[in-house]
């Protein structure tokens, strides 16, 4: 799954990614598409983490774009990816952001219209899928049905291509609503 981009800044941005088993990545990112001069860093997909990992990439350009690709085994995946940084904090900057929620529709064209107005960051303000009806009754107390929405999101027709040219920002809603509680239990929360 994925992968995920989000927490942009000026000079850094952090990337999620899920595989089927424990494996080891190198990601190439460089300003040139033809990954001219491109940095590299490599880690690997831990086992513990649902074979997954969120790393970042830092050091990077403001105001610029950045092209990425990973590579597994040594093989370059056939997708490449894309983001551009911000300006510097403070910086006047000319900006596009796309938002929405409740994705849930029969063909989730709305994801292959999102990037034509070439937007610079997607804002999810929640209902990314439905699990608590589209899963047993269980949801959330039983975490494996927290861990299979999660990959449910990753998986959305559609917006799994947007995802690898867009950075996101997401906002809990009620049907993604639960976290830790005191007694260390996930228990729902309601609206919010």
């Amino acid at each position: 799954h994925g992968p995920v981009m989000g927490g942009l800044g000026p000079d850094s941005i952090r990337i999620y990614i899920r595989t089927n088993n424990p494996v080891q990545f190198t990601v190439e990112y460089s300003t040139n598409a033809d990954f001219n001069a491109a940095l590299s860093i490599t880690d690997s997909t831990r086992i513990w983490r649902d074979n997954s990992i969120i790393f970042s990439l830092n050091g990077l350009q403001p105001n610029t774009t950045y092209y990425f690709r990973f590579a597994f085994g040594g093989n370059y995946d056939s997708r490449k990816g894309r983001f551009k940084t911000p300006p510097m904090t403070g910086t006047p900057g000319h900006f596009v952001f796309a938002a929405g929620s409740c994705h849930e529709t029969s063909n989730m064209d709305v994801f292959t219209h999102i990037p034509s107005h070439q937007p610079d960051l997607f804002i999810h303000m929640g209902d990314y899928t439905y699990p608590s009806y589209q899963l047993s009754n269980n949801y959330p107390a039983d975490f494996s049905e927290v861990e299979l929405a999660y990959r449910r999101r990753y998986e959305e027709v559609n917006m799994d291509t947007m995802l690898f040219n867009l950075p996101i920002a997401y906002i809990n809603d009620d049907d993604d609503g639960f976290g830790p509680s005191a007694d260390g239990w996930y228990k729902w929360t309601g609206d919010s």
